[in-house]
């Protein structure tokens, strides 16, 4: 699955997930899973990345914050 922009002439060009296939040898199908022109870019560009198979966050430590107990909280 990827991300892609369709372009148009006059209007703003819709961002679609889509999802590319053969269905024979020298044919290739493209299906639209969702259009997503109406999320702004900044929501956008992590889909891309993740679809590339790229990380979901920069840095684990800046995701996730590690908590330890108290031994009086238990």
């Amino acid at each position: 699955m990827y991300v892609t922009l369709v372009p148009h002439r006059n209007s703003k060009p819709p961002i679609l997930i889509r999802k590319g296939g053969r269905i024979g040898p020298n044919q290739v199908k493209k299906i639209t899973r969702t259009n997503i022109s109406k999320l702004p870019l900044e929501i956008v560009q992590p889909f891309r990345v993740i679809l590339r198979g790229g990380p979901a966050v920069g840095k684990p430590e800046e995701a996730f914050k590690r908590v330890i107990p108290s031994p009086t909280a238990l």
